[in-house]
């Protein structure tokens, strides 16, 4: 079995932890009574962690943190300088020449600075072997839909490998500084500072939006920077399972 066939076995359990560990709260009537009056989700936020945690402490992940709200980065909090945003927003603004993927790669930068609800990682430690997954829960009655769309950006940055997104953004970077055009000023930016500074550490396994229905959890999932719907989550296991088998 190969390291490839191994990390998708691992996210088929980590979903599968996730989802009966929701089915607790959705079995029980004094914790469903949270969803039934609309409680914070915070609120439900931590009643899952606990359930969540205690199926953990049964498992292969028994040495992992579940936390939430968690907004460090080692002892920092979670965020992109300053300088970097700023640099930036400067391209952005003054260069309509500047690539699609460019702009896109620093409208994630600027959305870098949060804390998720819930994750289940090492602490003080990076890259998909300690970050396992990265959840964000919204109930079914809240209709902030920008919300929903900043949280879905979010979990594309927390889920993206690091050199996926680093070599996409500096390529583009790069062929476009090579142009020559009257925004060239602007387009001169310092690379081996992005370079430094713009490591995504976190590369989680798997992320979950997951909407808190009236009747059971729906879920959107994110592997490797992109959105999967559930048939495309069941057809990426299945395919990867089954050949594992």
């Amino acid at each position: 079995m190969n390291e490839s066939e191994n990390i998708k076995i691992k996210i088929k359990a980590l979903y599968d932890l996730v989802a009966n560990a929701l089915n607790d709260i959705y079995e029980s009537s004094n914790e469903k009574d949270l969803i039934t009056r609309k409680v914070n989700e915070r609120s439900i936020a931590f009643r899952f962690g606990l359930n969540f945690n205690d199926r953990i402490k049964a498992t292969e992940f028994k040495e992992y943190d579940v936390d939430v709200e968690y907004n460090r980065d080692m002892s920092d909090p979670k965020k992109i300088p300053d300088d970097i945003i700023e640099k930036c927003n400067e391209v952005i603004n003054n260069c309509p020449k500047m690539d699609y993927d460019v702009r896109e790669a620093c409208y994630k930068i600027n959305m870098l600075c949060t804390y998720p609800d819930v994750i289940l990682h090492r602490r003080k430690k990076y890259g998909p072997q300690n970050s396992l997954i990265v959840i964000e829960f919204k109930g079914h009655w809240n209709s902030n839909e920008t919300a929903r769309i900043l949280d879905r950006k979010k979990l594309k940055i927390y889920t993206t490998p690091k050199n996926k997104f680093c070599c996409k953004y500096q390529n583009n970077l790069s062929d476009h500084s090579k142009e020559k055009c009257k925004y060239e000023t602007q387009c001169s930016i310092n690379r081996s500072e992005i370079d430094s500074k713009c490591k995504f550490k976190y590369e989680y396994c798997l992320g979950l939006l997951v909407t808190l229905g009236k009747i059971k959890p729906t879920y959107e999932y994110f592997i490797g920077g992109e959105m999967y719907g559930k048939d495309e989550f069941d057809n990426y296991i299945d395919s990867k399972t089954s050949n594992a088998s």
